[in-house]
């Protein structure tokens, strides 16, 4: 009997000690990791589903605050994935809806991977992850993702790609987003092809901020314009493979408890690719670069691309008010050292904005002439506001240069050979895929800030009908959208509101349109 009980207790305890290290014996065998790095930042990728999160090393050299900080959520296995669409069908990568023909992989500091929908085996998807130089800090702390479709079938195929980015904003993910041009998102919101938005970034706070993420959707070369982005909660996102109706103005929170769990869905456009040929979509996920400057107790961050190579360049400015007090009669102007730019407005105004809150505002900047000279420019943005009975006033300025170039080749399309297609055979449609835009959508933002004013003199237009030609056409295109959003708007106030923008900007097309004449009479 006691040697029965010694022989119970072994294997009692063989159990217990099986179970303590299954786990971790689990985990490694299944959630494997390969990853790539810089000096700044690392993708992680689980071998085995293909999915990857992202953080940093050293982060930001200037900011000692975001070393080893998670910028996409690393859970195991990760939860930033793709879904392929094929023939109004949605496949997600890492699940039983195919298999992979080629396993994630590490393959010239790229990760890549092929993978295969089951019901659509003649259609093949291709990621490719790689860290690239960023143009808004000039150091390799952004990726690049890239998705290759690529129909190996003998009849054409509607095809499409949607990626999943499960973003980690500040200490629990608390953080908004700022989409210029259309300022804070806290909110479910979604913006279409026709009024997507260049970038979208994120700070905790610009005291000493944790991280600062940016998400470039448009307007440089190897980025594809997409089709809808959704700003939501994760949960929301993940539970739809693929079609996802926004309701825009819900909460970024999921849950009992109301935990934020932001997330950003980008779907690109769709294209019908016949035999041999194949469709290219990418974007961009990294470190925010950005110039902070304190005045008295508000903080300003100033954002503009080091590397300029098109236009329009989109100029940022975020302003944080931590004081103890509510800022009051704001007003931010552009000025920049050159005469070569102008844009639709320079001065933005704001009447209020609370302590502890934060707002954002953006001006997109043209050329005035046909060929810009490449060079070093500087815009600066000078702020005035009001707390309590004291005056506010300071500005802050950055640096761009300015390389423009005549026609440069898709570097996602190069080196294909390497990737196990047939350049030869194939046939690219980068960036040309059609789509039906939707004209009107309700992610427009209604604020208290004014976009145009009246502070262009006739004698700064007065030899360059082109410059008026231009601002003509800027405020068009402002007024067009503004009566979208007068329509959409669902309260009186907010109608007002646009109301009071639509009447300043009519009045300003007049004033525009009298210089023109001016100066076409003087001619």
């Amino acid at each position: 009997m006691k040697n029965t009980k010694v022989f119970l207790i072994s294997i009692f305890s063989i159990l217990v000690f099986l179970l303590l290290i299954l786990p971790s014996f689990t985990n490694s065998v299944l959630y494997a990791e390969i990853g790539i790095s810089s000096k700044y930042i690392e993708v992680v990728m689980d071998n085995s589903s293909g999915r990857f999160y992202m953080r940093t090393l050293i982060g930001d050299p200037e900011n000692p605050n975001d070393d080893k900080k998670i910028l996409l959520f690393d859970k195991m296995p990760p939860t930033t994935y793709p879904t392929l669409f094929v023939d109004n069908e949605g496949f997600t990568v890492g699940t039983d809806d195919g298999y992979f023909e080629n396993q994630p992989s590490i393959s010239k500091n790229k990760l890549v991977w092929t993978w295969r929908p089951k019901k659509y085996n003649k259609i093949k998807l291709m990621q490719v992850i790689e860290i690239v130089t960023n143009i808004f800090t000039l150091r390799d702390d952004i990726a690049r993702i890239t998705f290759l479709v690529v129909n190996e079938d003998n009849k054409e195929h509607e095809v499409n790609v949607k990626l999943l980015l499960d973003t980690v904003l500040g200490e629990g993910d608390s953080a908004p987003f700022f989409v210029p041009p259309y300022n804070k998102v806290d909110k479910e919101t979604v913006f279409y092809e026709n009024n997507m938005p260049y970038l979208w970034y994120s700070f905790d706070n610009l005291d000493k901020p944790k991280v600062k993420t940016m998400g470039i959707l448009s307007m440089i070369e190897d980025v594809s314009t997409p089709s809808m982005v959704v700003f939501a909660a994760w949960r929301k996102l993940d539970k739809a493979k693929w079609e996802y109706t926004p309701e825009v103005g819900a909460s970024l929170s999921e849950g009992l408890f109301g935990t934020k769990d932001t997330a950003v869905a980008i779907y690109f456009k769709k294209a019908k690719i016949t035999p041999q040929e194949i469709s290219v979509y990418s974007t961009m996920y990294g470190l925010y670069g950005d110039t902070i400057k304190k005045i008295e107790n508000v903080f300003l961050s100033l954002s503009v691309p080091e590397i300029v190579k098109n236009f329009p360049v989109t100029v940022s400015l975020s302003l944080e008010n931590r004081s103890s007090v509510n800022l009051k009669d704001i007003k931010v102007t552009l000025s920049i050292d050159t005469n070569y730019f102008t844009s639709s407005n320079y001065t933005i105004v704001l009447s209020n904005l609370l302590n502890n809150d934060s707002t954002s505002f953006s001006w997109n900047i043209y050329p005035v002439v046909n060929q810009v000279p490449n060079g070093d420019y500087t815009v600066k943005v000078s702020l005035e506001a009001l707390a309590l009975s004291t005056n506010i006033h300071g500005d802050v300025s950055k640096k761009f240069t300015v390389k423009l170039i005549n026609e440069e080749s898709n570097s996602s399309l190069k080196d294909l050979k390497e990737l196990g297609i047939k350049q030869s055979n194939i046939s690219t449609n980068f960036q040309q895929f059609t789509t039906n835009t939707i004209n009107i959508t309700n992610a427009i933002i209604i604020t208290n800030t004014i976009n145009i004013t009246n502070e262009y003199s006739t004698q700064y237009f007065k030899n360059d009908i082109e410059r008026i030609n231009s601002i003509i056409e800027q405020l068009n295109e402002e007024l067009d959208r503004l009566i979208s959003t007068y329509y959409l708007a669902t309260s009186p106030e907010e109608r007002r509101k646009v109301k009071d923008k639509i009447d300043l900007i009519k009045k300003q097309i007049e004033v525009e349109k009298a210089k023109l004449e001016a100066l076409k009479s003087e001619k």
